[in-house]
């Protein structure tokens, strides 16, 4: 099934990598969250699913201009980082953040719902937690309809199981497992 017909956006999967002595601490994985969320939802971009790890970030986007959107995270990761260097003596001599490490295009619904799925099953997989819903930086809890991270646009990945949003939840959550 193409997305191509509901929007003239792409969606793409990308990966910013991060240093584990900024992003372990969870002021910090809240504060450069907000940060990345607040460019997208300013940018009229919208976040499909992210996960934030100990070592970086992970979204599926959707976006008109991708090279805006690179550029713009990068920028805004990039001041972050320098602020958050003064204060950790660990970071001095490590390079910046690393944006876009990993960018690739998804050109059909399988695939977004593929990565979206690979990526709120991380915390698991890194063993973090045991089960996806114990883990709270991560579109999942949006998804599941626990908690709602407000800047992320849940139809794009809910229409790939139903347009029931109720039928979409249920298999969704059956689909993570």
């Amino acid at each position: 099934m193409s997305y191509q017909s509901r929007s003239l956006k792409k969606v793409y999967y990308h990966i910013v990598k991060g240093s584990r002595y900024i992003l372990a601490d969870e002021r910090n994985k809240k504060k450069l969250l907000d940060i990345v969320l607040g460019i997208y939802k300013e940018n009229d971009w919208e976040v499909c699913a992210f996960c934030v790890t100990d070592d970086g970030m992970y979204f599926v986007t959707e976006a008109r201009e991708q090279d805006a959107v690179r550029h713009e995270t990068k920028r805004a990761i990039d001041e972050f980082f320098i602020k958050c260097k003064e204060h950790i003596p660990q970071l001095r001599g490590i390079a910046p953040f690393l944006s876009a490490v990993s960018l690739k295009e998804l050109d059909s619904m399988e695939a977004v719902a593929k990565y979206c799925r690979e990526i709120h099953q991380l915390p698991v997989k890194a063993g973090y937690v045991n089960r996806i819903e114990d883990y709270w930086w991560s579109s999942y809890q949006t998804y599941a309809g626990t908690y709602d991270w407000n800047a992320v646009d849940c139809r794009l990945f809910l229409h790939f199981f139903s347009l029931n949003p109720e039928t979409a939840r249920q298999k969704l959550l059956y689909f993570h497992q």
